[in-house]
Parts: C-alpha cells; sequence; structure tokens
C-alpha cells in the first residue's frame, strides 16, 4: 500500500487530499476483486471519516494492473 496526501501550509494546516494505492495478488477474476474492493471501501471507518475533512481517493492494483478508482 502506498499512501500520499496534498496538503496545505496555510492555517490551520490541514489535508486536502489524500490518495492510496492498494495493490492486490490474487488468483481471484478482476470482477470479484472489484465487488470486493468496493464494498471494503464502502465500509471502511478511517476513509469515511477522512472523507469528512477531505478528498480520499483509492487506486486498486489487481495482479500489476490498475482495475478501480474509488473516491
Amino acid at each position: 500500500m502506498v499512501v500520499r496526501g496534498k496538503f496545505s501550509i496555510a492555517h490551520p494546516r490541514s489535508f486536502e487530499e489524500i490518495i492510496y494505492e492498494f495493490f492486490i495478488e490474487s488468483d481471484a477474476d478482476r470482477d470479484t476483486v472489484s465487488w470486493l474492493a468496493q464494498r471494503a471501501a464502502d465500509d471502511c471507518y478511517v476513509t469515511n471519516t477522512l472523507k469528512k475533512a477531505c478528498s480520499v481517493r483509492g487506486v486498486i492494483i489487481h495482479n500489476g494492473e490498475k482495475l478501480l478508482e474509488l473516491a
């Protein structure tokens, strides 16, 4: 997993955007991994809390290929 953030140095300091990339190596097909990743993102306490303060985007990489972008 890789996490990057864009932030403001103006007062009060805060994140403007958080972007994460999640890497999955699996024999499961793309549709199954996509479905599971979407469900997990929709029900994640951390990203749901962060979304109240700034933009949060996710990128799911499945077996080395970009599979899904989450907002």
